[in-house]
Formats: C-alpha cells, sequence, structure tokens
C-alpha cells in the first residue's frame, strides 16, 4: 500500500474548491504504528469517530480504522461510481451501434 496522499494527490486535489475536504480530511489523520495500534486499540476505536487514523507498519500504509458513518459514505460511494461506470459503458456501445458509416469511417481513420 502507498500513503492515501500519494494515492489521490492530495496537494493537487486541494487546489480543487471542490475536494479541499480531501485535502483537510488528509491533514486531520493520525498516524500510528501497528504496535501501537495494538496498545490503544479502545482510544484509537474511540479516536475514529472523530478522524480518521492511519496504522503503519514498516513506515508504509498498512491500515486505516473509520468511523461507521465514514464507512457507509465510503461504500455509497463506490456504489455511485460503479453505477456511473456501468451507465457510461452502456452509452457509450448505443452511440457505438447508432453511429453512421460516415462516423465509423472517420473513427477508424483518427486510430
Amino acid at each position: 500500500m502507498v500513503n492515501g496522499d500519494e494515492v489521490c494527490g492530495v496537494e493537487k486535489l486541494a487546489k480543487i474548491p471542490i475536494f479541499s475536504k480531501v485535502a483537510s480530511l488528509a491533514a486531520a489523520m493520525v498516524t500510528v504504528t501497528s504496535v501501537e495500534a495494538q496498545n490503544r486499540f479502545g482510544q484509537l476505536i474511540d479516536g475514529a469517530q472523530r478522524e480518521i487514523i492511519t496504522v503503519t507498519r514498516h513506515g508504509r500504509t498498512a491500515a486505516f480504522i473509520v468511523s461507521p458513518r465514514d464507512m457507509e459514505e465510503l461504500l455509497d460511494a463506490r456504489c455511485r461510481r460503479s453505477s456511473a461506470v456501468a451507465e457510461m459503458v452502456a452509452w457509450s456501445a448505443k452511440a457505438k451501434k447508432s453511429q453512421s458509416p460516415a462516423q465509423a469511417s472517420a473513427r477508424a481513420i483518427g486510430r
């Protein structure tokens, strides 16, 4: 796994207003080692109700501890994304079938 900042380019996203929340969440994360997580698990569960907890092992992100509300939001976003991708694939297939021979020929030449 890689650090969450590296995955989504938090610094770049922070410059886009709609993604500023992502940047603030990344900045607010608490990071603990796996040994600390074992020793303070109850405290970390309580802390996860307020902020995302990052657990590292050997200096790399190994896990996240998130609140049930945050997890529901993540799963909902994943579901919406999957639905949007399925709709786009269906639209693309429909558009491809309905193109004229001239459009298909122009598309083939452009490749």
